[in-house]
């Protein structure tokens, strides 16, 4: 639907790359562009009008007949604002339902995109295109469009009504129009490029204001209020002055626009005052041709501000089409399977490389390993080896370059991602709550089919029912920006029995247990092995004591399985992981010392 635009385009013609959203409101702009010549007729045929009864009343002096042209003056006129009434709302309006489509399409594109794509693009940059930069988009699709069209129809309308007038004071009003024509032409592209500016600016403010929103404690531990203000007072500078450049080319056209029309009027009071004192034309005329002239000046001056329109328009949508440009690297494709309608927990990784970035090393080397339904499997090793990263590419939250992952049986590309996603349940180390009720972010992964019955019950699993009904408002608390009310071991506990709602065939809890003690952690081990006898149950943990019960533990250095077996297996051994055993033992009774 989106094709490619240089970031140097200031033409209209991105509007065809809108076209299938116009296409749904055919109906609704054929009944508004009625709308608009029916505001064109009635409204140009206003000033016509005013000739008669001024003739009449000069001439005949207030007879019925003047009175009678003045209602049909006014009734014209009423039929004209009735006319713009509608031409504003239907033409308007559909802007805001294509504005409305449009932002729909932006955020379920968003959520398809790998997280390869998070890793490049700022959260308020993210922000500022599905916000300012696609209001820029609706005012073309609303008022762009509406006064290109009325501003084009009325002038050529006008003019020819003018010209029945007399031609001579037509051709004089039309004087300015070349200089305009030249000013608007060098204006354009600076217009062009300074609404560029000022969009990437918005981006880069929105993105500082949400990292320090969301960095707050961060920033005030380290004390840096007075850096990050000053930081942003400069930031916020620049985008001001860009602004100002803005305005200033904005407010020249409008004023270069205003004052030409000036002149017209001046040039055409001169000649035309001369024709009716010559008697030429007569004063009905004269006064009707100087109020086609004076409504001509809104359209010039409309001629501008649609430019700028355009221009901040095109510039934004070409920043939204560089993220609707964005492909996921993880979706189905044609390799998928959709007769897989569920899985088992089998799990086989054969020779499997995988890096971030193309021109980077592998984080991951060769692993290899088999994992049978219903097992417990512990993954451990030092920081930066590699764990997180392994059981992303189970998920398949990315793909690897090489090798290959097998989940019951099938190969990861070939099963449906609804249904990897279903029988996959995975709790990240960065466990995210939503500023809903802990009821609502329990059953966040659900999609409604579970009764407070069953959000109750695997909060009991997970051991977080009780403090839940200690709060006053028990599982209807609301929470907090990022669960922010709640202790660290709380918000895992809820994240893990967000997981395990869905009963899923694969459980990975990537270091999901960190912040608990371990009392609880080897009671919440427990229960989900109880609960969960046929679910496959892989544990990231930094607490080697803590999977002593595995049926297999995966050791891993460097990107790479060095090591696996049990943990009586793994202690004979005496290698790495019998290493980090009994350092993890000393450490712990020099605690119990202190």
């Amino acid at each position: 639907m989106f094709g490619s635009m240089e970031t140097d385009d200031v033409s209209p013609m991105f509007l065809l790359k809108l076209k299938p959203y116009m296409l749904r409101y055919r109906r609704q702009y054929v009944a508004g562009f009625a709308a608009l010549l029916l505001t064109v007729v009635f409204g140009g045929t206003v000033p016509w009008l005013l000739k008669y009864p001024i003739d009449i009343l000069r001439d005949e002096g207030a007879t019925p007949s003047f009175y009678l042209h003045i209602l049909f003056f006014l009734a014209v006129a009423l039929l004209a604002g009735v006319a713009r009434f509608f031409m504003r709302r239907i033409l308007i309006g559909i802007s805001r339902k294509i504005e409305y489509d449009f932002r729909n399409d932006l955020f379920a594109h968003l959520q398809k995109l790998s997280l390869s794509f998070y890793h490049r693009y700022r959260t308020g940059d993210i922000m500022a295109r599905a916000t300012n930069d696609i209001n820029a988009v609706r005012n073309v699709l609303g008022p762009g469009i509406m006064y290109s069209v009325y501003t084009l129809i009325y002038t050529l309308y006008a003019l020819s009504m003018m010209l029945q007038i007399n031609i001579r004071l037509t051709l004089l009003a039309l004087l300015p129009f070349p200089v305009v024509a030249f000013g608007v032409n060098r204006v354009i592209r600076h217009l062009y490029r300074y609404s560029h500016d000022v969009q990437t600016l918005y981006s880069d403010l929105t993105s500082r204001v949400e990292e320090n929103i969301s960095g707050i404690r961060v920033v005030k531990a380290y004390r840096q209020e007075k850096r990050q203000m000053e930081a942003f007072k400069q930031l916020n500078l620049t985008y001001m002055r860009k602004n100002l450049k803005l305005a200033l080319f904005r407010g020249a056209m409008f004023a270069g626009i205003t004052l030409l029309s000036g002149m017209g009027i001046a040039i055409i009071l001169y000649f035309g005052g001369r024709g009716v004192i010559s008697g030429q034309i007569t004063l009905g005329e004269f006064v009707s041709f100087n109020t086609y002239l004076l409504t001509l000046t809104w359209p010039m001056i409309a001629v501008g501000w649609v430019i700028n329109l355009f221009q901040m328009g095109s510039a934004s949508y070409s920043r939204i089409q560089k993220i609707f440009a964005e492909q996921p690297e993880v979706r189905d494709t044609a390799r998928t399977n959709f007769a897989i309608r569920r899985l088992s927990g089998e799990i086989e990784c054969r020779h499997v490389y995988f890096k971030y970035h193309r021109d980077s090393d592998f984080v991951l080397r060769d692993v290899s390993f088999r994992i049978e339904a219903g097992m417990f499997v512990g993954i451990v090793g030092e920081t930066g080896c590699g764990k997180t990263t392994l059981v992303r590419l189970l998920a398949r939250l990315y793909e690897p370059q090489r090798g290959k992952i097998l989940i019951g049986g099938h190969e990861i590309r070939e099963i449906p991602l609804s249904v990897l996603r279903r029988e996959v349940g995975v709790v990240p180390q960065d466990d995210f709550l939503f500023s809903e009720t802990i009821r609502e972010n329990i059953a966040f992964s659900g999609n409604g089919e579970y009764g407070p019955e069953a959000i109750e019950k695997i909060a009991r699993v997970v051991q977080i029912d009780r403090e839940i009904t200690e709060f006053v408002d028990r599982y209807e608390t609301l929470l907090g920006e990022r669960g922010i009310n709640l202790s660290g071991g709380q918000k895992q506990r809820i994240a893990i029995a967000r997981a395990a709602l869905l009963r899923p065939k694969i459980l990975i809890l990537d270091d999901a247990l960190s912040a608990v003690d371990t009392a609880t952690e080897k009671s919440i081990l427990e229960n989900l092995k109880r609960e969960f006898r046929g679910t496959t149950r892989i544990m990231v943990s930094h607490r080697v004591a803590s999977l002593a019960d595995a049926d297999l533990i995966l050791v891993m250095e460097n990107g790479a399985i060095v090591e696996k077996g049990t943990h009586s297996e793994l202690l004979r051994k005496d290698g790495i992981y019998a290493n980090l055993y009994y350092k993890q033992l000393i450490e712990e009774e020099l605690e119990h010392i202190e």
